[in-house]
């Protein structure tokens, strides 16, 4: 049984605050809960803030968006001959129904995209999913997702593998239409929360590299990829990071899988 203990950070994100609650599992891992909306200044105690200060090592006040402008500024000059893979599927973002379905809401996401619509709810999804409140197993998500869309597509469970094997899986899924799913750990890392297991849907992919492989792998690939996080939904823009990132969050959780 989770003995969950509530705990409300603000974030501040280029001058935005934003709500998260986290809880604390009987194993002492922290797990973050969903974000219920942007928050004005005026709407937030003293007494909160000081909270939340408390708290400074479970959430990234310091966490600032990665400089896109100064990335394809970049790119420009050197070159679109550069372009590796360049795609974006419009998988509309959702938050998560409670605090341990990310993989419900990372499902419902993908399959209200392939399906151009769902009759069925997240709790609805995690009973297909066998989610329980220490999640979701990836495998049942690969399964859940190959029962149920309409386009007759298959999905599988691979390993993350190099930068260069995650780029090369992410224009092979996104080409052929189908979203990833990926599980990451961002405790430590740059990034706007952190948590030691969440999944998160990538819908969007620019990646540059330096040529190709023989077998059709990027070269030391770079770019950005756009993901939609059940947990956190940037102010006025897409969730924008850059590959290398995203890589980072991925590699940082202990399983290194993806559903593609």
């Amino acid at each position: 049984m989770i003995n969950i203990i509530l705990r409300i950070a603000v974030m501040i994100i280029n001058g935005a605050m934003m709500l998260i609650s986290f809880y604390t599992a009987d194993d002492g891992s922290i797990h973050s809960g969903y974000v219920p909306g942007i928050l004005t200044e005026t709407s937030l105690s003293g007494e909160l803030i000081e909270e939340a200060e408390k708290f400074g090592e479970v959430f990234n006040v310091d966490y600032r968006s990665p400089d896109f402008g100064a990335i394809e500024k970049e790119m420009k000059k050197e070159g679109r001959d550069k372009l590796y893979f360049s795609k974006k599927l419009p998988a509309e973002d959702f938050f998560q129904a409670n605090t341990w379905f990310c993989g419900p809401a990372s499902t419902y996401c993908v399959l209200n995209y392939l399906n151009g619509g769902i009759s069925e709810d997240q709790y609805k999804i995690g009973e297909y999913l066998e989610t329980t409140t220490r999640g979701t197993a990836i495998e049942e998500i690969a399964r859940v997702l190959t029962e149920n869309n309409d386009r007759n597509m298959v999905f599988e469970v691979a390993p993350v593998g190099t930068i260069e094997e995650f780029a090369y899986n992410i224009r092979d899924s996104l080409g052929k239409g189908k979203p990833v799913i990926a599980e990451i750990a961002t405790t430590g890392l740059d990034w706007p929360y952190y948590t030691d297991g969440h999944y998160v849907v990538i819908k969007e992919a620019e990646i540059y590299s330096e040529g190709t492989d023989e077998e059709g792998y990027p070269i030391e690939p770079w770019g950005r990829v756009v993901i939609a996080d059940p947990l956190w939904k940037s102010e006025g823009r897409e969730n924008e990071y850059t590959l290398s990132q995203l890589y980072d969050g991925v590699v940082n959780f202990w399983g290194q899988w993806i559903v593609k």
